[in-house]
């Protein structure tokens, strides 16, 4: 179960301390979803989850969610010409892993080092691949793991990442992961801190 509350700031008619709800359920689950067990699943999100009852007690019907499909995405070359691809456009990741704004991020100041010759823009997509080649790779392996419900998956979940992510130098590592700052080689200057 992948349940996520992310703060999104204002609304658009000036709402103040938003938040977006995310429920993650594979595709062949969805009709079950927007079907007649919508009471049943908002008690489920109760028991789990406790504290976002009063968030969940505001969606009255299915329909107030909007389906969310997404597939991994492969490109080869990020550049013809004058165009650049960057971001999800050129190395999409599962909204799960929360990386897509990041890496996007990223792409735009590296790639305001590389835009003065096409020689150089190759070598701008083989630098970034050296950091969004291991997020695909890890969007790839961990997003079914996470949506699992066989017995191997849950009990990777349960006996090795919950214990795994509260020894002191692995937090270190996944908080290095969570916010985009994994690479292989060296950081370039301008995104050193």
């Amino acid at each position: 179960m992948m349940i996520g509350v992310l703060p999104i700031g204002a609304g658009p008619d000036g709402e103040r301390d938003l938040v977006s709800f995310f429920w993650s359920l594979p595709t062949t689950q969805m009709d079950g979803f927007f079907g007649d067990g919508f009471a049943a699943w908002k008690a489920q999100v109760g028991t789990v989850w406790p504290e976002v009852s009063p968030l969940v007690a505001q969606f009255d019907a299915p329909e107030r969610f909007s389906r969310g499909i997404y597939r991994d995405v492969r490109v080869g070359r990020w550049s013809q010409g004058a165009f650049v691809m960057i971001g999800d456009a050129a190395h999409g990741t599962s909204p799960q892993l929360g990386q897509g704004a990041n890496l996007g991020l990223i792409d735009a100041v590296e790639l305001a080092e590389h835009v003065d010759a096409p020689r150089r823009l190759r070598a701008y997509q083989a630098r970034r691949r050296r950091q969004t080649g291991p997020y695909q790779l890890m969007s790839r392996a961990l997003t079914p793991l996470f949506q699992s419900h066989g017995a191997f998956g849950p009990w990777i979940r349960r006996w090795l990442f919950a214990p795994f992510s509260q020894a002191p130098v692995l937090r270190r590592i996944a908080a290095h992961v969570l916010v985009g700052a994994f690479r292989f080689g060296r950081t370039p200057p301008a995104l050193r801190p």
